[in-house]
Parts: structure tokens; C-alpha cells; sequence
């Protein structure tokens, strides 16, 4: 059974990103903020600034360029690199750590965020 804290991060994120329902029932845990769910550049910096407060969790060990990219448009060059990585294996994201709903979660609970490691999936 989910939590109580997982069930207002998720309802957080549906209202904030505006989700359809069928959307809404296939988030999880392990969806990803960037590679799930498309966030980045200043949507995900808005977004970040929100659930901090909503949440009242400190960011203060939070590097955005850690997690997301830039607001850029699609070029034809990023999208041949992402159809590249999709057919042939690889990282479209360019090396990114995930932020994942439950590592959402954990900050919420603790009230602080952590510094991410690991690979990107």
C-alpha cells in the first residue's frame, strides 16, 4: 500500500503537470521526473521551487545541472541523438542523474534533500 506521504507527492505532480488520468495511474515510485515525464529547464526549476515549498523541504544541497538540462528547443542534431540512443542503446538524456517520485518522497519526509548518485536509467 502506498503512503500517505507518497499519495500527496503524487497528487502534487499530477495537478502541477496537469495530468490526464490514465497518466495520473501509471505513475509509481520509480517514475522519473525528466525521462518519464519529459521535465526540464525552467519547468522543472518552477516545479522544483514549488514542491520545496509545498513540502517544506530544504534544497540547499540541490544542482539542478545534475538532474536537468537547459530550456532549449529540439534541434535536429539532439534529435537524431535521441533517436541514436533509443535504436541503439545509450543515455539520451546526456549522463543526468533521475529523480524519481520516491526520492521525491524521502526529501518530503525528512524535510531536506539529498544529494543523488548513481547511474542514470
Amino acid at each position: 500500500m502506498r503512503g500517505d506521504v507518497f499519495k500527496r507527492v503524487e497528487s502534487f505532480v499530477s495537478e502541477f503537470l496537469s495530468l490526464r488520468e490514465e497518466e495520473k495511474r501509471s505513475l509509481s515510485e520509480d517514475t522519473k521526473l525528466l525521462q518519464d515525464l519529459g521535465m526540464d529547464g525552467t519547468d522543472a526549476v518552477e516545479f522544483m521551487e514549488a514542491f520545496s515549498e509545498k513540502f517544506d523541504v530544504d534544497m540547499s544541497e540541490f544542482e539542478f545541472k545534475k538532474h536537468f538540462g537547459p530550456e532549449a528547443p529540439a534541434t535536429l542534431a539532439s534529435l537524431v541523438r535521441y533517436l541514436y540512443c533509443r535504436l541503439f542503446g545509450g543515455d539520451p538524456t546526456g549522463g543526468l542523474i533521475p529523480i524519481t517520485l520516491r526520492d521525491l518522497v524521502s526529501a518530503a519526509k525528512v524535510k531536506k534533500w539529498h544529494k543523488l548518485k548513481g547511474k542514470t536509467a
